[in-house]
Formats: structure tokens, sequence, C-alpha cells
């Protein structure tokens, strides 16, 4: 559509010349131009309209509140406005403003949704046999309301609390963080629940405290034995406490209940890693190289790496090594180690090969990186000399 466009602008300014001369083709294209980006900001406009839309849409399905969004814009809007002589606007909120229009129509959308939702029939009032009935027969088609189990009661596991402890362990400091939850649990009424209890033998556990940490977990699993996070720490607390066969066995059934759980996967092989024979880094090794494929985080990488090297295997080490450093933001470092794997004279064909096309595959990237003085972990003022990586 925009080429046909222009080329009806570029006749019509021949034209214009052909008949008129003088500003009149200046004109036509000027008039044309416009038109033309006329037609961009339509194009871009409908699809933010639409990208709230979805937006507000996916809020309400996953329970939130959908008028959050609409909040959210009035905030932005307010920042805005207060700083309007000071700071420079995003560059994003140049290409993206938010305008009162969009506001009204995210708090209009969000207000049909909430309508929606009340007058939504709950799944248990809903008539399953008529679902059945009207629902196209499929093999793995349920009736929701029996996909949906049970309503969640006092004593029922909340997952977004339990991850929000663990988020809270993983990203504080263990010890400081075991004094916190046992001096609320005995202080503070209402603080003792699964989440909390869950938080404090995570914290036991990463500070080297394993047996507290098992006398935490043993009721919550006795209460919610099917948990895969309570067993998932439970097996980290057994480790820390020396309990390795014990903890093996718990990870081994995990991995045996979810065979491709990246968690356990993880988890089984560093246990399998830390005072464990080659024999067992093999079967760490085994165990994680079937996750690779698809895979972005570098905890994969790193684990899958020292299972490879504690089983003799250094080439397959440095590669994941290497893979790791990439996917944890720094590119340059993982083109360096892939640089240096090549000047091994142990390489055989395949591997050179494997090698030489992740460096093909990360060179414009680097180059681009380094071009655009992007800073990065590894190149924190983006001048990092290529020079160095041999390009």
């Amino acid at each position: 559509m925009k080429h046909t466009l222009m080329a009806l602008v570029l006749l019509g300014a021949i034209a214009a010349g052909v008949s008129g001369g003088g500003d009149a083709p200046i004109a036509v294209l000027a008039g044309g131009q416009g038109l033309l980006a006329q037609k961009a900001i339509n194009f871009t406009r409908h699809d933010e309209i639409e990208a709230d839309r979805v937006g507000i849409q996916t809020l309400a399905r996953a329970g939130f509140d959908p008028n959050a969004m609409a909040d959210f814009f009035e905030h932005m809007e307010d920042a805005i406005s207060a700083d309007a002589g000071g700071l420079q606007t995003p560059s994003l909120l140049q290409s993206h403003p938010v305008t009162t229009e969009r506001i009204s129509d995210a708090k209009s959308r969000a207000g049909a949704l909430v309508t929606a939702q009340k007058n939504r029939p709950s799944l248990a009032a809903r008539d399953t046999s008529s679902w059945e009935k009207n629902t196209a027969p499929m093999r793995f088609m349920k009736d929701p309301a029996a996909l949906s189990g049970p309503v969640a009661g006092p004593d029922s596991l909340d997952r977004y609390a339990l991850m929000r402890e663990r988020v809270r362990v993983l990203s504080g400091d263990p010890t400081k963080l075991a004094l916190y939850y046992a001096s609320s649990l005995k202080s503070e009424a209402g603080f003792d629940t699964p989440a909390t209890r869950y938080g404090y033998a995570l914290a036991l556990s990463r500070s080297g405290r394993g047996a507290l940490a098992i006398d935490q977990l043993q009721p919550l699993l006795t209460a919610h034995a099917d948990s895969l996070i309570l067993r998932l720490a439970m097996a980290d607390a057994r480790e820390q406490a020396g309990q390795r066969a014990d903890a093996l066995a718990i990870y081994g059934a995990l991995n045996t209940q979810s065979p491709r759980n990246r968690a356990v996967a993880i988890g089984y092989a560093d246990t399998l890693v830390r005072h464990g024979d080659k024999a067992q880094a093999v079967q760490a090794a085994d165990l994680l190289r079937p996750l690779l494929d698809n895979a972005d985080e570098p905890e994969i990488y790193s684990a899958y790496a020292r299972a490879s090297d504690k089983a003799g295997d250094s080439v397959r080490a440095e590669e994941a090594f290497a893979d790791a450093s990439y996917y944890a933001g720094r590119p340059f470092d993982a083109m360096e180690q892939l640089k240096r794997m090549l000047k091994r004279t142990d390489l055989d064909y395949y591997a050179r090969v494997r090698i030489q096309a992740r460096i093909t595959e990360l060179t414009p990237l680097v180059l681009e990186l380094h071009k655009r003085r992007i800073s990065t972990d590894d190149n924190v003022d983006g001048q990092q000399p290529v020079q160095q990586l041999g390009m």
C-alpha cells in the first residue's frame, strides 16, 4: 500500500511538472509525503489501540485488575507533565505517547471486562453436560470445572507467596534473613504461614544449616506431600545437612515424575557432581544435555559445563561456559573464550566446526555492539577494542 501511494505521488508530481511547471511538483511531493506520514501514524495508532486491548484482556484473564493499565497510564502522564521542562521524555513515550484518549479507552475497556466478569457464571454453576455436548470431541479436552480443581482453602499452598519468599531469600543475605524469619515468627501475629516457613527453610539451607531447614520443611511436606516446590527445598536441605543419598533419592523421584523440569534437573545434576565420582558426573551431563535445546538460562549451561568438566569432556565444558557467558549478558567474554578454544590442538573436526559456527554467529552481534558503543556487563563503556578479539 505504501509503495502504491508513493508511485501515485511521483506520477502526480511528474504530471504537475509537465503541465504547470514552477513549484507545482514540489507542492505535490510535499502533500504526498504528508499523506504517507499520516497513513503511517494512523497505522501505528491502530496497532497501539490493539496492543492496549490485548494487554487489558491478558491482565483480566490472568486474574489481575484490568483497571491497572489505565491507572498506570495516568501515573505516566502525571510524571511527564510534572517534568515537562526538566528531563527529556523517554524515546518510548515519544513514539507511543500516553494521551487522554488512550487513558479513556483503557478505562472503558477495563470497565466492560469487569462487568463481563461479574455477569459470567462460575464454573460450578455451568451445565457441564451441555458443555460436553456442544464442544467438539477432542481427546484431551476436559471439563473446565474439573480442570480448575477444588477451591483453595486457608491451609492450601499459595504458589505466588512461596515464590515471593524464594525471591526474597535468593536476592538477599541468607544469614540475616534467617534471623529476620526467626524473629518475625516469634513476635509477629499472622506471620506464621506455609510461605514464611518455606522462606525460613531456604534461608537456613543457604546459610549452611540444612538440619534446621529440614525441621521447618517436614511439617509442610506432611501436609503437602505432592508439592514440587517443597520437595525441591527438602532435597537441597538434606544435601546441606550431609544427607546426600537422601537428597539424590528425592531428586531421582522428582526427575522421574518431571523429566524435563529445569529446576529439578539443575538441582539433581549439581548434587551428582558435588562430591560425586566421574560416573555420576557423566550421568549429570546426560541429564542436562537434552535441556540445552532452545535454552537461554546461563544456569543450565554452567551446570552442564561443571558436569562435563568433571566427566572429562573439557571441550564441551569450555563451550558450555562460553554459552553461559553469552546468556549472562557477556558476549565479549564468550567470544574470547571461543577464540581461545580454536587454539587447542586436541579439537576434532566436529568440535572445531561447532566452535567456528558459534563464532560466526556471534561476530555480527559483537561488532554491532562495538560500533554503537552499547554497554554490556563485560564492556561497561561500550568501547572494548575488537582487535583484542582477533577481528
